[in-house]
């Protein structure tokens, strides 16, 4: 499961990104406009500009590399 690795991530780095999670069986048209077609789909958006996308559950490890080596 993926949600404690993003809820550690969410603390690890409150102030330098915001964390949002998206129920794409309530909000399909947010799965449409980021063309998210596999769950759990992970991203970072800075500006509109994607700048990561990762599909499926990563370790918290993986997850804090990618998003180190993507932040602005």
């Amino acid at each position: 499961m993926v949600s404690p690795a993003i809820e550690k991530i969410a603390k690890e780095f409150k102030g330098r990104c915001i964390t949002v999670k998206v129920n794409v069986d309530k909000k399909p048209q947010v799965a449409n406009a980021y063309q998210v077609s596999s769950i759990p789909t992970i991203m970072l958006i800075h500006k509109g500009a994607t700048l990561m996308r990762l599909s499926g559950a990563l370790p918290y490890e993986n997850l804090k590399t990618e998003i180190l080596k993507n932040l602005p």
